[in-house]
Parts: C-alpha cells; sequence; structure tokens
C-alpha cells in the first residue's frame, strides 16, 4: 500500500513540474495580467490534474486492500466471514467463491425476488379462499400453482444453478 501511495505522490509531482514548464513558457512572451492569468489557470490544471491522478491510486489500493482481507478469508475457493458477527443480510446476495465475494451475484438476486413475488401471489391466492368461505369446507384443498408460477421458478432456479456451475475464482495453488 505504500508503494501505491509513493507512485501516487511520483505521478503528483511530475504532473506539478509540466505546470511549472507551462508557466515559464506562457511568462516568457505575456502581459502581467496574461501571466497572473496563466499562473492560476496552469495552478488549477496541474491540481485537478495531480488529484485525478491520485484518486486512481487510492481506488487502487482499496481495492487491493479488500482483496487481501478476502483472500486471508479464504477456505478453498470458498469466502468464509472471519465470525459469525461479521455476517450482514446481504450476504445472501454477494457471491460465495473468493473471485466474487465483493461483488452482487445477480443469480441469487433474481430467485430471491422472483421467489417473493411467488410467494406473495399465492399467499394472495390463499387469503382469497380463507375469506370465500371454501376454508371449513369437508373437501378443503390448498391452492394450486399456477403453470406461470411453476415456470417463473423454474427459470429462477435454472438461471442459479447455471451461475453456481461457473468457476469465479479459477484453480488456486
Amino acid at each position: 500500500m505504500q508503494v501505491i501511495q509513493e507512485k501516487g505522490q511520483q505521478a503528483k509531482q511530475q504532473e506539478e513540474q509540466k505546470a511549472r514548464a507551462a508557466i515559464t513558457l506562457t511568462m516568457a512572451a505575456a502581459t502581467d495580467e496574461e501571466k497572473n492569468k496563466a499562473i492560476a489557470d496552469a495552478g488549477a490544471k496541474a491540481q485537478a490534474t495531480a488529484e485525478a491522478g491520485a484518486k486512481p491510486a487510492a481506488d487502487r489500493a482499496k481495492l487491493d486492500a479488500i482483496g487481501a482481507a478476502i483472500e486471508s478469508n479464504a477456505q478453498g475457493a470458498l469466502f468464509k466471514n472471519p465470525s459469525v458477527d461479521d455476517a450482514r443480510f446481504s450476504d445472501i446476495f454477494e457471491g460465495n467463491e473468493v473471485g466474487n465475494a465483493a461483488h452482487v451475484d445477480l443469480g441469487k438476486v433474481q430467485m430471491f425476488y422472483f421467489t417473493i413475488i411467488v410467494a406473495l401471489a399465492y399467499s394472495v391466492n390463499i387469503w382469497s379462499t380463507c375469506a370465500n368461505g371454501k376454508l371449513y369446507g369437508f373437501q378443503f384443498l390448498f391452492p394450486l400453482l399456477s403453470p406461470g408460477m411453476v415456470a417463473l421458478l423454474g427459470i429462477s432456479d435454472g438461471g442459479y444453478l447455471a451461475n453456481k456451475g461457473v468457476d469465479h475464482t479459477g484453480t488456486r495453488p
């Protein structure tokens, strides 16, 4: 991480040197007012460029820290929270493998929402059955799932299983 910070500082110093060279060239052939404006513009440009160069280095350092934390909690190809206290509800939507532990798993999100939709639709169907007084009949049967609901759950589960079949980590030594 210190190496990344040093590279960011070196890039910032190089940009400042370029800005100083531009100021020197501008000052050679300008009036005082033009010189002041050129100095202010070059300073603002150098600062913006230096900040833009430092941001990717900081982002890279943050990603490297996350990657190191994931690697330190790996059990083979799978990611494991260090303790039960580190578990969050959002973990059910993230990948299980080291290669995708920091990313949202679209297959899990899709299956979650489709299951919620089907469960709500079935609950409404049961509610309407109870509201019509058919609950206490001699031949009471739970409502059947419609073919559309079964197809929705099948497609959702198939997408989830297809995503689980892909190796997100690669071979580990």
